[in-house]
């Protein structure tokens, strides 16, 4: 006699004894999975457990967590839609930037790395007019910051390399600043949100 195998007698299959004993549910899936069973005599290939991820139960579990986690990232996302400024007489998240000259100039913002600075900003074609858009604060609130927003319109010829940070007081030395403009929320409306150089 098979000890500690299945054993078959008749049309029923028997289990040893040690695996009857045990409570563990998962000891009984790892005992009962992949392994051949009779059904009538036909011997038949039960599933292994990867076989049984693909089952409809466990496609329905994927499918409800998939559903969960589209409805989280959509709410993420909407409620942190609600959070931005829309452009209004009272929040303007764009302003117009004139190069009204006949030469190129750089416009440009003061950005900080510790305590290291650098001019950066896109250079302006003669007589072309810049779209600076500043993110989801209105300009507004940033020319009531305590370090208030300027721009800086510089010469490319004498301009900073922009990928690369100064101490700070060093910052005009880089830059030949032809104009600075310190951004006044009553200066803009007045200009209609339009800064023009020279």
């Amino acid at each position: 006699m098979d000890v500690g195998g299945d054993t078959n007698i008749g049309d029923e299959r028997v289990l040893p004894q040690d695996y009857l004993n045990e409570s563990d549910e998962r000891s009984a899936l790892r005992e009962d999975v992949g392994r051949d069973t009779n059904i009538g005599n036909e011997r038949v290939k039960k599933p292994y457990l990867e076989d049984r991820l693909h089952e409809p139960e466990t496609m329905t579990f994927k499918i409800h967590a998939m559903k969960i986690l589209c409805i989280a990232v959509v709410s993420l996302f909407i409620l942190s839609a609600a959070k931005c400024h829309k452009e209004s007489e009272n929040c303007h998240h764009t302003i117009a930037i004139r190069n009204n000259s006949a030469r190129q100039v750089v416009i440009a913002f003061r950005s900080y790395h510790g305590d290291s600075c650098s001019l950066q900003g896109p250079v302006v074609n003669a007589n072309d007019t810049y779209a600076y858009w500043s993110g989801r604060s209105c300009w507004e609130e940033r020319a009531n910051e305590v370090d208030p927003s300027a721009i800086y319109f510089v010469d490319p010829a004498h301009y900073n390399d922009p990928t690369k940070f100064y101490i700070c007081d060093s910052v005009p030395l880089k830059n030949t600043t032809l104009k600075q403009f310190q951004v006044n929320t009553d200066e803009l409306r007045n200009t209609n949100f339009i800064v023009t150089y020279p």
